[in-house]
C-alpha cells in the first residue's frame, strides 16, 4: 500500500472463504489482506486508523506468513534443501524479501538443514546397496548441496572403504545373474552396471574381481 494523503480507517473486515485470512477494506478504497493470527496483533477493526507505516508492516507480515505456510506444507511432505525450498517459493511467487527472511528463520529453527538432508539422503540410498559415491554426489549437487557440505557428509557417512563393501555386495548379486555367460562377458556386464550406479572405476574393478573370485569358489 502506498500513496496515502491521510490515514484511512478500516471500513470492512471480512473473512476470505476457505482461508485463514481476512480482507480489510479501508475508507480510501484500498484493501489489505491479513492472516487471521495477525488481525488482533495489528488492531484491525472497523474504525481503526491505518497509517502508511502500519500498512507496510501488515503487507510484510502477510507476505511472510503466506511464505511460511507454503514452506511448512512442502516440508511436511519431505525434507528440502535450501535451494529446493527457494525454488518452490519462487514458483509460488513469494516475494524475495519474505522468502529470504523465512529461509533464515527455518534454518535457525532446524527445519532446513542441508547437512541433515544430505545425511538422510545418503543413509537411505546406502541402505538400498545400489549407489556409488559419484551418483550420490550428482544427486545431492543437483539439489543444491554445496561441495563443502557434500564432502564433509560423505566422509562421515560413506567412506571409500564403505563404498568398496557396497560395490562388492552388489557385484556378487549381479554376477550370479550371468552364470551362463563366459566370465569375461559377465565381468563387462557387472563392471558397466557398477559404473552406471555411480561407483568409481577403481572401486568397480575391485568389486568385479572380488565377485568373479567368489563365483570361482575363491575365498
Amino acid at each position: 500500500m502506498t500513496g496515502f494523503e491521510s490515514s484511512p480507517v478500516v471500513s470492512v473486515v471480512e473473512r476470505v472463504p476457505r482461508k485463514s485470512e481476512y480482507l480489510v477494506k479501508l475508507s480510501d478504497g484500498s484493501e489489505i489482506r491479513v492472516l487471521e493470527n495477525d488481525l488482533g496483533r495489528f488492531g484491525l477493526e472497523v474504525g481503526a486508523c491505518v497509517d502508511r507505516a502500519q500498512a507496510e508492516a501488515i503487507d510484510s507480515a502477510y507476505a511472510y506468513g503466506k511464505a511460511r505456510q507454503a514452506a511448512m506444507r512442502l516440508l511436511k511432505v519431505r525434507p528440502r534443501t535450501e535451494v529446493e525450498l527457494r525454488k518452490q517459493l519462487r514458483a509460488r511467487k513469494i516475494p524475495g524479501a519474505a522468502s529470504n527472511r523465512l529461509i533464515e528463520d527455518l534454518k535457525a529453527e532446524g527445519h532446513v538443514d542441508d547437512r541433515v538432508f544430505a545425511r538422510l539422503w545418503i543413509t537411505e540410498k546406502i541402505s538400498r546397496g545400489t549407489h556409488g559415491r559419484k551418483l550420490l554426489e550428482h544427486q545431492l549437487r543437483a539439489r543444491g548441496i554445496t561441495r563443502e557440505v557434500l564432502e564433509e557428509v560423505l566422509a562421515g557417512e560413506y567412506s571409500v572403504e564403505a563404498e568398496t563393501g557396497v560395490a562388492r555386495e552388489l557385484a556378487v548379486k549381479r554376477f550370479s545373474r550371468f552364470g551362463h555367460m563366459p566370465e569375461a562377458a559377465a565381468r563387462r556386464r557387472v563392471f558397466g552396471h557398477l559404473l552406471r550406479r555411480g561407483f568409481a572405476s577403481e572401486v568397480a574393478a575391485d568389486a568385479v574381481d572380488y565377485a568373479a573370485g567368489r563365483s570361482n569358489g575363491e575365498d
